[in-house]
């Protein structure tokens, strides 16, 4: 495939257009990680952004022959992954419903022993199907599902790139659906978790905890729905302002007994959740500066996500007077629906610095949020005459 590598986007384009695998390869393998990344930080869970993004691929291989791209490839595939996760967003405005399906059924086939799913038999169906796979993959899955790895620490245990061990788990989990069936899935994935939640010692419990406040986190800062659009303008801000201040207490708390918690603590996806709700303790500036400087300390030992970090050394820095260094905060133009950013420092290398924590370019960025803030306004700005947001060019690559 090295011969592709010196191809440009627009090459590369032509070529997938003319059911080229390996074209269409070169650039899952420029574009996959970067798409990912932009997912996995605009999502509340990380496997919808896995699924999103192996969806986008899927379908522009399926779709090749009609693709029709008019500005450049990466600004194609950007704008292609915003629309999904607007979707998604939308879709889980009933997350909270779903989690608490999902965990009545668990309590139903923990509790009624009579209706047990028979595990010992699962297992040995598990067994048989993973044999069925190459080595690789199959090593890949234990090390993942029965030892708790992370993708990270199996790619430095196997001396393999991460996205190499994420697309080898894809195909195994995909083996295993064909196999398994919906309801095995279900179970293999709770006893997944449950052996991860082991294998690495976190605390599950708070875990838990922190994902239920980080619900109602966003349920607070996020847009009207359901029940809330019928609060009045002062009852809404009550209501947030009174989130807020129980999960800030909530937070103090943990912080005093464990310091910043990071994966090791609470896994990936609660340290996010922990992040996700200091951001809105916007009344104890002091608070998110304690909690920055711990962070900060976690990150040479990728115990903490340094794209986290650059969100709230921004609100930080924004909370405090000064000018922000990754551009992460934002206001708009009401009269164009375009996002600006705040007071900026250096704004002729922001995007340097964006991309040394392993965020998108600004541009992209920028382009995302107008578009997220037209969709979350759609009806106010059809009133005013705007149909679309006000997008600026993306750099190519």
């Amino acid at each position: 495939m090295a011969r592709f590598t010196h191809l440009t986007d627009d090459e590369l384009v032509v070529l997938v257009k003319q059911g080229d695998e390996l074209a269409f390869a070169e650039v899952y393998k420029r574009y996959a990680e970067k798409l990912a990344g932009f997912a996995g930080s605009k999502l509340y869970n990380l496997d919808d952004a896995r699924d999103i993004l192996h969806d986008l691929f899927v379908k522009l291989w399926e779709g090749r022959e009609q693709l029709h791209i008019t500005s450049n490839l990466q600004s194609y595939l950007f704008a292609v992954i915003r629309h999904r996760i607007i979707d998604k967003i939308r879709k889980n405005i009933t997350r909270e419903e779903y989690a608490s399906a999902v965990q009545s059924m668990a309590v139903f086939y923990d509790s009624d022993a009579g209706k047990q799913v028979e595990l010992k038999e699962l297992k040995k169906t598990i067994g048989d199907s993973l044999n069925r796979l190459s080595p690789r993959i199959k090593e890949i899955y234990k090390l993942s599902r029965e030892e708790g790895l992370s993708n990270r620490e199996i790619a430095e245990k196997l001396n393999l790139s991460e996205q190499t061990v994420k697309n080898q788990l894809s195909a195994a989990l995909k083996h295993l659906r064909q196999t398994l069936g919906p309801l095995g899935l279900v179970v293999l994935v709770a006893c997944s978790l449950s052996v991860q939640a082991q294998s690495k010692k976190i605390d599950q419990p708070l875990a838990d905890s922190l994902a239920k406040w980080a619900i109602l986190d966003q349920t607070a800062a996020g847009p009207r729905q359901g029940r809330f659009k019928e609060m009045t303008t002062a009852q809404r801000v009550h209501y947030s302002d009174s989130v807020f201040a129980v999960n800030e207490q909530r937070l103090k708390s943990i912080f005093d007994k464990y310091g910043f918690p990071g994966y090791d603590l609470v896994g990936e996806k609660g340290s996010n959740n922990f992040w996700l709700i200091v951001q809105h303790c916007d009344k104890d500036v002091s608070f998110q500066q304690a909690i920055l400087k711990a962070m900060k300390a976690e990150l040479p030992k990728r115990n903490a996500d340094p794209k986290n970090f650059a969100y709230l050394a921004d609100r930080v820095s924004i909370n405090t007077g000064r000018k922000q260094i990754y551009g992460t905060q934002l206001t708009y133009n009401t009269d164009s629906c375009q996002a600006i950013p705040k007071p900026l420092e250096d704004s002729l290398n922001v995007d340097k610095r964006r991309a040394a924590i392993g965020l998108e370019s600004i541009e992209s960025y920028l382009n995302w949020m107008s578009q997220m803030h037209f969709d979350m306004n759609k009806e106010v700005y059809e009133k005013k005459g705007i149909h679309q947001p006000k997008l600026i060019p993306e750099p190519k690559q």
